[in-house]
């Protein structure tokens, strides 16, 4: 079975404490008998207007437990909130992707 998990910066900051990177360690509600894969996409922006709208985000230091999301800007780009979406396949689905 499939699994979806969510992830925002106000999970670890306030919004109106905005830094360029942020993230967050996520443990998947069971462990898996290998390295699951993931699929994110992003489900809420909130920055400053005026400058260019600059966001990555991304999943990295992924195990059979756990793995982390990031929310990151750069430049002048000022990101007070983001969040993310994360479609988490098991092993045996990884054909899907």
């Amino acid at each position: 079975m499939s699994a979806v998990s969510s992830f925002n910066t106000q999970d670890v900051r306030l919004w109106n404490k905005p830094q360029p990177q942020t993230s967050k360690t996520i443990n998947f509600p069971q462990t898996y008998v290998a390295t699951p894969r993931l699929a994110s996409g992003i489900n809420m922006l909130d920055m400053q207007c005026g400058t260019n709208l600059r966001v990555r985000t991304f999943n990295d230091q992924v195990d059979a437990q756990k793995y982390t999301a990031h929310a990151d800007t750069w430049a002048d780009t000022t990101l007070y909130a983001a969040g993310m979406d994360t479609l988490v396949l098991k092993p045996a689905n990884l054909d899907i992707l």
